[in-house]
């Protein structure tokens, strides 16, 4: 299955923001891409040193493990670049991941959504009072 959205690889252990760029700028981007890549591969476009204390088998384990526990074996990502919902009013670095999880990871897919189903996608806690209208709103402000 090919996807859209990138998975958030920092969940994987082992990787930081900076190797997950890596992974993203070379079309990877999901938890089964990086599983399953070859061990030697990884290492080159992560660009591990041989001084640094880098477990490229533990990183594979985990992301496949991800994987299994996302549902989302086999999945692939199409690399197109999701938009960036952080600067929208209300939307943080969690739920901005938590929508791209749900593969909303455009404007317009925001802009197509129910406040019911932002609702049951994100999951805030009731003090945080999120106005998933507005969330909609301003994506179709940003579609113009």
């Amino acid at each position: 299955e090919t996807r859209s959205c990138p998975q958030d690889l920092e969940l994987v252990n082992g990787i930081g923001t900076v190797y997950e760029q890596r992974l993203y700028e070379v079309g990877i981007g999901t938890f089964w891409e990086t599983g399953v890549l070859p061990e030697a591969l990884l290492g080159e476009i992560l660009e591990v040193q041989a001084f640094q204390d880098v477990d490229l088998g533990a990183i594979q384990a985990d992301a496949l493990r991800l994987a299994e526990q996302t549902d989302s074996m086999g999945h692939v990502w199409n690399g197109s670049e999701p938009d960036n919902f952080e600067p929208l009013e209300g939307i943080g670095p969690v739920l901005e991941r938590r929508l791209y999880a749900a593969r909303i990871c455009t404007f317009e897919s925001l802009a197509a959504q129910s406040v019911e189903s932002l609702e049951a996608i994100c999951h805030a806690p009731a003090f945080q009072k999120v106005d998933y209208g507005r969330w909609i709103e301003q994506a179709q402000e940003m579609l113009g």
